[in-house]
This record gives structure tokens, sequence and C-alpha cells, in this order.
């Protein structure tokens, strides 16, 4: 798991937190995160930590209220040749895989271009799907708590009694952002 300067400014803008709050907490300077979020230092492990628990613990604004309502999805038996169309029509990176309304798993262009030598037309979205998925949380989990899973996932499903109910990933923190500062 990879955390870039830039995820850690969208984590602390997203947990509605300032760089002074952030760094009264963490015991360190304002400059000091302001300097982690232009990539200028290195910080040893232990401060990343406490860092990521600062700013999980942040944010007390739900899934739900930020998450993006009509998720496109792809069922298990359509071809993969329909995924990779869907994928690049909506400029998305992956698709949730359902089997009717039960997500199986999930399908990302790594998957298609792993396959690209087959006939993808002739191929199942389930005989080349990642059965691993996506993580699923649901409507009332903090943002904040989800921020950990979105620094090693593309996106994470939200569902509601079972059921998909929608999607988040970081395109819509950033946008959640935005809709703050105005």
């Amino acid at each position: 798991m990879l955390i870039t300067p830039d995820d850690l400014k969208l984590m602390r803008e997203s947990a509605r937190l300032r760089q002074s709050v952030v760094a009264d907490r963490l015991g360190v300077t304002q400059g000091y995160i302001s300097r982690l979020e232009k990539g200028d230092i290195d910080p040893p492990l232990s401060k990343v930590n406490q860092l990521l628990k600062i700013l999980s613990s942040g944010s007390q604004e739900l899934c739900r209220e930020i998450m993006t309502s009509d998720v496109v999805t792809i069922d298990a038996r359509d071809p993969a040749s329909l995924a990779a169309e869907k994928m690049q029509s909506n400029d998305y990176s992956q698709l949730p895989v359902l089997r009717g309304v039960r997500l199986i798993g999930s399908i990302s262009q790594r998957n298609i271009l792993d396959n690209i030598h087959r006939n993808l037309h002739d191929m199942s979205v389930e005989a080349i799907m990642d059965p691993e998925g996506i993580p699923m949380v649901t409507e009332n989990t903090p943002v904040g708590a989800i921020f950990p899973l979105l620094l090693s996932f593309d996106a994470v499903l939200v569902q509601k009694q079972g059921r998909l109910s929608g999607i988040i990933t970081k395109a819509d923190l950033k946008r959640n952002t935005k809709r703050m500062k105005k």
C-alpha cells in the first residue's frame, strides 16, 4: 500500500480538518503537515500510522452522503467484450460483477488486458473476473473509515440491507471536498 502526498491531502480535506488541527493532534507543526502534503519529507512509519488514525476519525460524514448512487455493473454471464465496452465508454477502471442482484466479484482493465489475446466476445465476464472483488461497507459507515480501503483499492462499494446502493472512489472524495469549500 503506497500512500501519496495527494492521498494525505485528500484525506485531510475530506475529514474537514485544517493542517493546524492535524498538526496539533500529531504533535508537530503546521509546516510539517504542509511539507508532508507536498511530498518534501519522508516521515517515519509511526507518524504515518498516527496520521492515518487522526484522519480516519476526523470525518463524521456517512458514506451514503457522498456515494455515487448510479452504479454501473455487469452480469457475470455477459461477454467480457461488453465489460470492456462499458469500462471504456464510462472511463472506469473496473466494474462490480453481479449474478442477479448478488455481488460475486469485479472485473478490471487488468483482467481485460491479461486476456486481450483471447476472443473476449466468446468469454463470459465470470471466466476472467477477480472473485475477490471490491470491498463493501454499509451506507452508515463513516467516510473516515474507508480512507484506508481507498489506499489499497480503486473503489469501495456501498450497500443497504445486502443490496448494492452506491460506490465511492477517490473522485467522489475530491468532488465532496470541492463541494464543502463552496
